[in-house]
């Protein structure tokens, strides 16, 4: 009996010992992106490269980068900071890697990229595609860690933005940080440019060729309903936040 109960505490050790690599890594994933943890300032790095600043935004890529994922092929990984503070990863992909073949939603890259999505983050919280763009996205918003997967055919790209949306909220909220930013645009505004509000963080956006709408009749005046349906989306698709299925009839959840 004695003996017994030995076996099954040294059994029960076994597991919890196996247990805990497999939630560490977990945690880890939503701490940072490839050892860059949330929140630390890119600028002291020597392995880290300044791009781009813009309001309160820097944007940096680092040396000798893998430009892979789980078997797929990325052209560049962007590390980008908020008021001097990592919030957002961008990595950009093409769909179809090999010369001469159209993109396509069969492409090797894009379901190799896609199942290293849904293997990594789980289940979708939200997908939608859009035929008439030839455009798809992905969104795993379950945690402060929100992933946005964006699929352009048109211009055979994809891009996988990670962002800790939290922090972002923080840095953006914090009264000094919008004080600094009200000064910067009042002392040093550009010339010919409309100044707007707070916005969120996005990459670049990706925007479809829109030749396959623009059938729709013109009107007498002003732009033809195709283009503006066409346009709709698009910004739907490449910048909204917050997307639902009821707001655009050309939303096809899957």
């Amino acid at each position: 009996m004695k003996n017994a109960c030995i076996v099954l505490v040294l059994m029960f050790i076994s597991v919890v010992l196996v247990s805990v690599p497999s939630s560490a890594s977990a945690a880890s994933a939503e701490a940072g992106f490839r050892g860059t943890y949330w929140g630390v300032d890119l600028s002291a790095r020597q392995d880290m490269r300044l791009i781009s600043c813009e309001d309160g935004f820097c944007s940096y890529v680092r040396s000798k980068e893998d430009l892979s994922m789980g078997g797929g092929i990325v052209t560049s990984v962007t590390y980008r900071t908020l008021h001097g503070q990592f919030v957002e990863v961008v990595i950009e992909a093409p769909v179809e890697t090999r010369q001469g073949q159209s993109p396509g939603f069969e492409s090797e890259n894009f379901l190799t990229l896609k199942k290293v999505c849904h293997d990594r983050f789980g289940k979708t919280s939200f997908a939608a595609s859009f035929e008439t763009v030839r455009a798809e996205i992905y969104r795993w918003e379950y945690s402060d860690i929100r992933k946005i997967l964006r699929v352009n055919l048109n211009k055979n790209s994809m891009q996988l933005t990670i962002t800790d949306y939290d922090l972002l909220k923080r840095l953006k909220d914090a009264p000094e940080k919008r004080q600094e930013a009200l000064t910067e645009k009042t002392v040093k505004p550009e010339a010919g440019v409309e100044q707007s509000g707070e916005t969120i963080p996005a990459p670049t956006e990706v925007t479809g060729d829109t030749s396959e709408v623009t059938s729709a009749k013109e009107g007498k005046r002003g732009t033809p309903k195709g283009l503006k349906k066409a346009a709709k989306v698009l910004r739907w698709l490449f910048v909204n936040d917050n997307p639902a299925t009821g707001d655009d009839p050309a939303v096809q959840p899957h």
